[in-house]
């Protein structure tokens, strides 16, 4: 092959808008000529543009095959099916961002691909702009061939994402004049080269026909084409073979229509021999205005008559091809063709089939592309990075957290077995006023500490402010502690606990406010995985203790809350030795006067959590029995404490990334997308597992579904006022109020609530309370939502 040697030894990567396996198109042409040529080819096959539909799942299911199939022995060495979500929902495309395209890159790079490739873009989506961006192509080449701006489903960033890729393109190339003058508006270097006809056609000796009966369409096999033409030619004696994957269902077509499977495409020039008549039938469709089929040149290599739609990138090979203006002109050519073929025209298709001979259309784009400048990528929209370290951190937390929480909630599950639910039921009373407890001592630190790490704009900063934060709350703790502890005899007959139990509870509060601050430490620094592995320590650590207290023989409510303590004790000092470099003695002044407003108004959004947890424990066992207490708590470690986990997991890294302005924008318009159906899948799941979790319980915890009912629907509401929380929480002062409202409503409800329907209905009442309480609180944070105000005054 005579070329220019542009592309021999370079490396060439196709984002292909096709899977290598379908019929021959330009992709794989392409792709088989630049290897040919000497370049180094990675082939990448179809990444998605519309949605996915029942249709797919047998291609899905056939990529999911190859990926774990040895390399299939084709000229191109490397051809890769990417695993990724359609770019049709802001969540996939966070999805591919952050998890999906990164692997692909991967595995690319394993294949061998290193930096500065030429990269041809088929489809114009924001998974390929994605791609670009990590491949760091040093040339990018917008090959258009399709008018995606006419397909029926486009994704809804579409005209963004080209826009986008066409800004970064070095050089567009087209195969119609329509695409080619719609490029031109939008690009200065745009050129139209068909990729012409591969050698074996040309080299293939056709037999010329003098009766034209049998006609013949290959390729895909959907609605891009005409149906009614198909009908209409396969009529008095004439058939009609359509030779290709059939991609959806067929209309009903006449007996003399056959479906033939896919041939391969060096067998085909021999099989298209046994036809007198090519058929290009496409469909009058927007989509289809700037289509010239790859296999044009390949129709006209044959000499045979090629009978086409005259849709407007065709027009202009009148002369060459057939054109019937419409579905019922076809059969009328077809009538014609006896008389009006002739060895001239015969010719004249080959010749011009020849003069696109694939060899002369690669010199072409050889040209071009020694010709263009170097590519330039810009970074991500703001918007999109901040949903990627969102999604990213979410992932860290959502590791740790989950394990956390599997083990948290299988050591509270054992013991609740192991004590029986009276004396669990107590064992909660014990965790119930230490939540409450613990907002004394925590105060709104672990917030601050959160807020005020993130939005340190330099690293000395970022220390004074953790240093300062840290010391304020350590200072309030000790004092707060003295008093508890000092104190313990009066306060332990207050609360109705033994003195041994008081002390328990006193430890309890404590440690777990300094292992939240700790964790609002390292929010704020963004180190995600170590929060949640700080989680897990507490979790395991507390699992271990139970299970070595009930192998001993220590089955006591005192030994289910000091494996709780010793598990938040280790999560401190992890915790503590994760931010030891930030952590020095002299504090800030000017930071501690902007800390401890924020961290007194942050007081009440934990008092307010706090109000959530304690009341109903509190109050079933006071207005009823601790066993009453022991079932209220199965219930609400069920499906609240996961819940509120969740909630947990969602605020570590929510507050840090909305702490600034694009953030907010972005939890925002996500926020927005909750819909019924998402609401009742949450509820569903909720009941699952709450039904999952009391029939392990055994007998003698009782499952009624009307708790479950009002347990999983407080859960549901939970999640959503929690991140509405965290929303307005990490916005301002203003917007840590309106939080703290919110929250305030949701525990002052919860416990009036308790206090008003407990004592009549029992458990039926605490639940009830819950839904009710966190049903205030959303209708605060709707009305309080961006943009909420200005259309109740229109």
């Amino acid at each position: 092959m005579k070329t220019q040697n542009y592309l021999r030894g370079r490396q060439v990567v196709f984002l292909a808008s096709i899977d290598w396996g379908s019929t021959w198109q330009r992709h794989q042409a392409l792709a088989e000529a630049f290897t040919l040529a000497g370049a180094d080819v990675f082939f990448v096959e179809n990444t998605g543009f519309r949605g996915p539909a029942y249709r797919d799942f047998s291609r899905v299911l056939g990529r999911i095959r190859r990926l774990f199939r040895p390399a299939r022995r084709q000229k191109i060495r490397r051809i890769l099916s990417p695993m990724v979500l359609p770019p049709t929902h802001k969540v996939f495309r966070l999805l591919n961002s952050v998890y999906f395209v990164p692997l692909l890159l991967a595995k690319l790079r394993k294949r061998g691909l290193t930096d500065n490739p030429i990269v041809f873009a088929y489809l114009p989506t924001e998974t390929t702009l994605q791609l670009l961006n990590g491949l760091n192509p040093e040339t990018i080449v917008y090959d258009c061939v399709d008018n995606f701006h006419g397909h029926p489903t486009p994704p809804e960033n579409l005209r963004e994402t080209e826009t986008r890729l066409l800004k970064h393109a070095s050089l567009v190339l087209t195969t119609s004049s329509f695409l080619e003058e719609q490029k031109k508006a939008l690009h200065s270097n745009v050129r139209r080269i068909h990729h012409g006809v591969n050698p074996a056609f040309l080299h293939y000796a056709f037999t010329p026909s003098t009766e034209y009966k049998r006609f013949c369409y290959f390729g895909t096999i959907w609605n891009a084409l005409d149906y009614k033409a198909v009908a209409a030619l396969a009529s008095k004696g004439r058939t009609v073979d359509l030779i290709g994957p059939v991609k959806e269902p067929l209309p009903a077509l006449p007996d003399s229509v056959r479906i033939l499977p896919p041939v391969a495409h060096d067998k085909l020039a021999e099989k298209l021999d046994d036809y007198d008549a090519l058929f290009l039938p496409y469909a009058h469709t927007e989509y289809n205005k700037g289509v010239v089929p790859a296999k044009l040149y390949e129709c006209l290599a044959t000499g045979k008559p090629v009978l086409c739609s005259a849709i407007p990138s065709l027009l202009e090979y009148d002369g060459l091809i057939e054109i019937a203006k419409h579905s019922s002109d076809f059969p009328k050519i077809a009538e014609r063709l006896a008389d009006s073929e002739s060895e001239q025209k015969r010719l004249r298709r080959m010749n011009a089939a020849a003069d696109h001979a694939t060899e002369k259309q690669v010199e072409k784009i050889e040209s071009e592309l020694t010709k263009c400048p170097p590519a330039a990528i810009d970074a991500p929209p703001e918007g999109t990075k901040t949903g990627e370290v969102f999604l990213k951190g979410f992932t860290w937390i959502a590791l740790w957290f989950v394990t956390a929480r599997v083990a948290s909630l299988l050591a509270q599950f054992i013991a609740a077995r192991w004590l029986g639910p009276k004396f669990f039921g107590i064992a909660h009373l014990v965790i119930a006023i230490a939540a409450m407890l613990q907002t004394v001592v925590s105060l709104g630190f672990p917030l601050a500490m959160a807020r005020f790490g993130a939005a340190a704009s330099t690293p000395a900063s970022r220390k004074k402010t953790i240093s300062t934060t840290f010391i304020c709350f350590i200072l309030w703790a000790s004092l707060v502690s003295a008093v508890l502890f000092g104190y313990g005899d009066s306060l332990s007959a207050s609360a109705k606990l033994s003195p041994l139990l008081w002390w328990f509870c006193a430890a309890l509060a404590v440690f777990t406010a300094l292992h939240q601050t700790i964790g609002g430490a390292l929010q704020g620094l963004h180190r995600f995985r170590h929060r949640g592995i700080a989680e897990s320590v507490y979790a395991l650590t507390a699992l271990a203790a139970v299970i070595i207290a009930i192998y001993l023989g220590f089955r006591s409510t005192e030994a289910l809350i000091a494996s709780i303590l010793a598990g938040f004790t280790l999560a401190a000092l992890y915790g503590l030795y994760q931010i030891r470099s930030y952590l020095q003695a002299s504090p800030s002044r000017s930071i501690m006067r902007e800390i401890l407003p924020f961290a007194i108004l942050g007081t009440v959004n934990i008092f307010s959590l706090a109000l959530i947890q304690a009341p109903g424990r509190i109050a079933s066992f006071h207005f009823d029995s601790p066993t009453a207490a022991g079932i209220y708590s199965i219930y609400f470690m069920a499906t609240m404490q996961i819940a509120l986990a969740l909630g947990n997991m969602v605020q570590a890294v929510l507050v840090p990334i909305a702490s600034r302005e694009p953030g907010q924008e972005a939890v925002w318009s996500v926020l927005r997308t909750v819909n019924a159906p998402i609401l009742a899948g949450t509820f569903s799941l909720f009941c699952l597992g709450a039904a999952t979790a009391l029939t392990l319980m055994g007998n003698r915890y009782p499952m009624n579904p009307l708790w479950i009912a009002l347990f999983a629907g407080a859960a549901t509401l939970a999640i959503l006022h929690g991140a509405m929380a965290s929303a307005f929480a990490a916005r301002d002062l203003k917007g840590l109020s309106i939080s703290i409202t919110g929250m305030l409503i949701a525990g002052v409800c919860n416990t009036a609530g308790n206090l008003i329907l407990t004592p009549l209905w029992g458990v039926s009442g605490g639940g009830a309370s819950l839904v009710l309480s966190y049903a205030a609180g959303l209708a605060w944070f709707a009305f309080e939502a961006p943009g909420t105000k200005k259309r109740f005054a229109k």
